[in-house]
């Protein structure tokens, strides 16, 4: 994971109930961490959020890892690794993340699913 710096945020009162785990995925350093922290914040999806800092593959050797695109699978791919031990569903974002005013509507419907 040293191509990867993990934070860690804790949440009450959270939008999805029967899971517990999100991870955001970022660039260190990225110019958007206002927006989406005002978004966890705001919603706090689970008890537990993850924001995965990538180094990036220009930054941080990658094996196979030669595109923008194969970097976020690979990031994806740790998220797995790192949710192994989690036995209910996760939730994945990306750090362009934006909770619409009708999700409270949908949660239940989006837990279900």
């Amino acid at each position: 994971m040293e191509c990867y710096r993990i934070e860690k945020l804790e949440f009450e009162n959270t939008l999805f109930t029967t899971f517990t785990d999100t991870f955001l995925i970022t660039m260190e350093e990225s110019l958007r961490r206002k927006e989406y922290m005002y978004e966890l914040q705001k919603w706090r999806p689970t008890k537990n959020v993850y924001i995965i800092h990538n180094k990036g593959f220009r930054h941080c050797a990658k094996n196979n890892v030669q595109n923008s695109a194969q970097d976020l699978w690979h990031a994806n791919k740790e998220i797995f690794k790192l949710a192994s031990d989690i036995e209910s569903p996760i939730l994945i974002l990306e750090d362009d993340v934006k909770f619409t005013q009708n999700i409270f509507n949908h949660a239940t419907e989006i837990e279900n699913f």
